[in-house]
């Protein structure tokens, strides 16, 4: 079956990483600008007070940068096949920055008839060949599969052609160092609706397009038959269905929404503004969440038993404190459909599975400190004893000897008395004085 589309976007997402300390001081610079109120209110409307106050001014967790222009139009090619062509417009850039060094590159793309291409102007687009489209792009962001060259309309001067992940180096602000290594870690988040068709819906025809859709892979990839009847029973968990008019699929690849049918709530524009803004940013959220706590599991690891007592033991505490205190948000919005979204990404990302593998780690780190420290001060205590019984002995002999101590006269001579009181004394003033250092001794073994 053929789905015909009159709405084909997707949103390209890659992550970066940054120095967390420099997060207070980011502006943008260039072509970049602090997203704009209303732009930033479409997106965060149906959040709940405390997640508003995150995307806040006074002190936020998170900064949305806009680039403007937008980058325009571009010829994208299978490298090992020419003929294989796209055409798209880059329309939106944005830049999410967060308080705990992730940051996230947004490059939406809209889906073009282009001449010269797999499908001529005169075809309609498909959901296979934005399948195919969304694939092709998802490897360029690895460096490798299709590659971008500006439309410039005149085929003959074959421009240079780029991968995605090139392309978005060039586009990203100087104000901040971004690790360009975090670019390999992407997802897709695409849109496509058939406002023509009638019930019965695509998905119950054709399952395999929409899991396919949701997973990002290529089109000679099918879904199990398992996967198709779960689907059609709507017990597929990658597949949530809020309405008869549309399926969301959400996966480790991405997230995919398939809108068909001619009811005002799927050909509103309404219903694509809210996709393109609140939608997408939920999903941004729980991905972040994702890559925080993956990063946190990555410092994990590499902490051993030589580095629990110094600073990095003491950030990884802290951050991990933060995050669950600042960045981690169960109740989102006060809206249904978009609670069961966000509820449906946080379970598709494994945002629990994640967190508890943090958790776990961290308090097998906190018992190896435990046991690090009670074999320390076993150890301690143990030649503490040790010194406390030589200095005892040598006190009681110095004593003993002190006390039958007579000289120039007998018992009752007050001189005899006097060396008797300084034969006393001087023990007990050596066995301070070796206390002393036996002290400064233990310090250092700590």
């Amino acid at each position: 079956m053929t789905l015909t589309l009159d709405v084909a976007e997707t949103r390209f997402l890659m992550t970066y990483t940054f120095n967390p300390e420099e997060f207070g001081g980011l502006k943008p610079s260039g072509p970049w600008a602090v997203l704009a109120p209303d732009a930033l209110e479409e997106c965060i409307r149906f959040f709940t007070a405390p997640l508003r106050e995150y995307f806040g001014t006074e002190s936020p967790g998170v900064c949305v940068w806009q680039r403007q222009p937008a980058p325009g139009r571009f010829l994208v090619e299978k490298e090992e096949k020419e003929s294989m062509q796209f055409s798209t417009e880059i329309v939106d850039l944005r830049l999410y920055l967060f308080r705990t060094g992730i940051a996230m590159l947004s490059v939406e793309c809209n889906l073009l008839p282009a001449k010269e291409a797999q499908y001529t102007s005169d075809e309609p687009l498909t959901i296979d060949a934005l399948s195919e489209f969304n694939y092709q792009v998802a490897r360029s962001i690895a460096d490798r599969g299709a590659r971008f060259r500006v439309d410039n309309g005149d085929a003959s001067s074959a421009p240079a052609k780029e991968s995605l992940a090139e392309l978005a180096r060039g586009w990203l602000p100087g104000g901040v160092v971004l690790d360009s290594n975090g670019e390999r870690s992407y997802r897709v988040q695409t849109y496509a609706r058939d406002a023509q068709l009638d019930p019965p819906l695509p998905w119950v025809r054709c399952p395999e397009k929409v899991v396919r859709f949701a997973r990002v892979t290529a089109l000679g990839y099918a879904p199990t038959e398992r996967d198709k009847r779960g689907l059609e029973e709507g017990t597929l968990t990658e597949v949530l269905g809020r309405f008869d008019t549309e399926r969301t699929g959400i996966t480790l690849e991405g997230m995919a929404i398939l809108a068909a049918g001619n009811s005002p709530h799927v050909r509103g524009e309404d219903f694509r503004k809210n996709v393109r803004s609140a939608w997408a940013v939920h999903y941004v959220l729980a991905l972040h969440q994702r890559e925080a706590l993956l990063q946190l599991a990555v410092k994990a690891g590499k902490l051993d038993s030589s580095g629990l007592a110094g600073k990095e033991w003491s950030d990884l505490r802290r951050e991990v404190s933060e995050f669950n205190l600042r960045h981690r948000y169960s109740q989102v919005s006060g809206v249904t459909n978009y609670r069961d979204l966000y509820e449906h990404t946080t379970k598709a990302l494994r945002i629990g599975d994640l967190l508890a593998e943090v958790r776990d780690e961290v308090h097998e780190l906190d018992e190896q400190l435990r046991r690090e420290t009670e074999k320390g001060e076993k150890g301690r205590a143990e030649k503490l004893n040790v010194l406390i019984l030589c200095f005892g002995l040598v006190g009681l002999l110095f004593a003993v000897f002190g006390t039958n101590l007579y000289p120039f006269g007998g018992a009752n001579d007050q001189g005899g008395a006097f060396y008797r009181s300084i034969a006393f004394l001087g023990p007990f003033l050596l066995v301070v004085a070796l206390s002393g250092v036996g002290y400064r001794w233990l310090k250092r073994q700590k």
